[in-house]
């Protein structure tokens, strides 16, 4: 049998942490983020985040509006969703994002197909 390797990383990096928050040097549209990550979320095929700031960065597969970003555009690098609030939590499922806000509200996007 063919030993195929595909694209990726097969080994768990390093993260630092600074005052137990973990501190992750990934990259945005304007190079490094730079910032200390407060909550990850994975979904099936996206990934969201909160930084300190409580801003929301999502990445990964976009087909279901899932990523927040107003279109079904993949995004492979850390993009910054424009909310008109600051993110205390976020979740991931399949195909769909949630987020609670500062004031204890509750946002989502993505696929609606089954409420």
């Amino acid at each position: 049998m063919e030993d195929r390797k595909k694209p990726g990383s097969y080994r768990p990096s390093s993260v630092s942490s600074r005052s137990r928050m973990a501190y992750v040097e990934i990259q945005d549209g304007d190079g490094a983020l730079g910032k200390k990550i407060t909550q990850v979320a994975c979904g099936f095929r996206h990934t969201a985040c909160i930084t300190e700031d409580g801003c929301l960065y999502t990445w990964g597969e976009g087909r279901n509006g899932q990523l927040g970003h107003n279109d079904f555009t993949d995004e492979f690098i850390p993009k910054k969703v424009d909310l008109p609030f600051k993110v205390a939590k976020v979740e991931c499922g399949a195909n769909f994002t949630i987020v609670l806000d500062m004031k204890g509200k509750l946002h989502a996007f993505g696929d609606n197909r089954h409420g």
